[in-house]
């Protein structure tokens, strides 16, 4: 078991709790059921684009809801994260992708 799947299988008995509340943010709250969406989109986007698991990706996405469902979708794939507050990898860190939700 990894970290991801008691947080599915509360999406699969709670899907209408709310899973995530961000208050302030653009979306400032998601459901369970909405959570699982995203997770498993996220991932089947992961896998399409080539990642594997035993990489490691860098996500530079500032939406909280959506860095949150990013990470878990790739732990879920076994894809190591790191996550950046600023869009520079700290030396020593090999990636071999950066996932951002913004344009730099």
């Amino acid at each position: 078991m990894n970290i991801v799947d008691p947080i599915l299988y509360q999406c699969r008995v709670n899907p209408l709790v709310t899973a995530i509340c961000m208050p302030g943010a653009n979306v400032a709250s998601i459901n369970y059921a909405t959570l699982e969406r995203s997770i498993h989109s996220a991932a089947r986007f992961a896998l399409k684009t080539g990642l594997a698991p035993g990489q490691t990706a860098a996500l530079f996405i500032v939406d909280t809801v959506l860095h949150a469902a990013v990470a878990f979708a790739l732990m879920r794939l076994g894809i190591a994260t790191v996550s950046l507050t600023r869009p520079h990898v700290p030396k020593g860190i090999g990636v071999d992708a950066i996932l951002t939700d913004r344009p730099t």
